[in-house]
């Protein structure tokens, strides 16, 4: 943005943009009243306010007083293999299932669909989730008559979410998941999109995300999706460790968010 001196130039302010693809040099010109007027328009700032909806809540009273899921934004959960990013998610599908009538997609890339589910039985009723994989339950025991509880009273929310894992030959493109909730939010509201993990996805069918460029790309097409259908949406991304390793670089000091810089 060039600036130029009000005296020299009536119209106020110039840019130009100019980039090896084009041949031609774009010059917009616009006086300095249209530019403030394109920053804010009160009545259509108030417009928005009213029209806006709440985030949804996480159920975690200290993280809710800071922040929310909003519809069509995306919130990164990031951090290091077993740090707790799909255990957040279960958590978080969890409260919404109990406490709204929407639905939520959850695009399970790392576990399995019987995993997802012996993980919100885990996580609602406060079974040990490690007795439940290596069915250490003994039969007639309280916790696995609390188990066979569970498992009766969660059906309840069958019809609320929906688990899709990847593929067993293939694997998902962002543009899949996009034209899964677009399909799914015609017979259902959304409530909540979940996307674990981003780093499963792949480039095109075949090629796994390879750059940190490409999962920008998929991270960007996720929230047009999720635009498009206004759910909140909710991805996981795990910084590349082998790469840092092998660059020399201290984990400790590796910024959560490095792959999607």
């Amino acid at each position: 943005l060039e600036t130029k001196r009000k005296d020299d130039l009536d119209m106020g302010f110039s840019w130009s943009v100019n980039t090896e693809d084009l041949e031609e040099v774009s010059v917009m010109t616009v006086s300095e009243d249209e530019l403030m007027r394109s920053f804010y328009n009160p009545r259509d700032v108030v417009e928005a306010y009213e029209a806006s909806k709440p985030g949804l809540k996480t159920g975690l009273t200290k993280l809710d007083e800071c922040m929310s899921l909003r519809p069509g934004e995306m919130t990164l959960v990031s951090g290091l293999p077993g740090a707790g990013k799909t255990t957040f998610c279960i958590h978080l599908i969890s409260h919404l299932l109990r406490s709204s009538d929407q639905s939520v997609l959850f695009f399970s890339f790392e576990n399995s669909r019987m995993a997802v589910f012996n993980m919100l039985i885990s996580n609602e009723f406060e079974i040990p989730h490690e007795q439940i994989v290596e069915k250490q339950l003994e039969a007639g025991g309280s916790n696995y008559q609390r188990y066979i509880n569970a498992v009766e009273e969660f059906t309840k929310y069958r019809d609320k979410l929906v688990v899709i894992e990847e593929p067993f030959h293939t694997r998902y493109c962002a543009s899949d998941i996009q034209e899964i909730c677009q399909m799914m939010s015609e017979n259902v509201a959304i409530g909540l999109i979940v996307v674990d993990s981003l780093g499963m996805l792949a480039w095109d069918k075949t090629s796994p995300i390879e750059t940190e460029t490409q999962l920008g790309s998929a991270a960007r097409d996720l929230l047009d999706g999720a635009k498009r259908v206004k759910a909140p949406l909710l991805v996981t991304n795990t910084p590349w460790v082998e790469r840092v390793r092998s660059e020399g670089g201290d984990l400790a000091e590796v910024p959560l968010s490095v792959s999607l810089r």
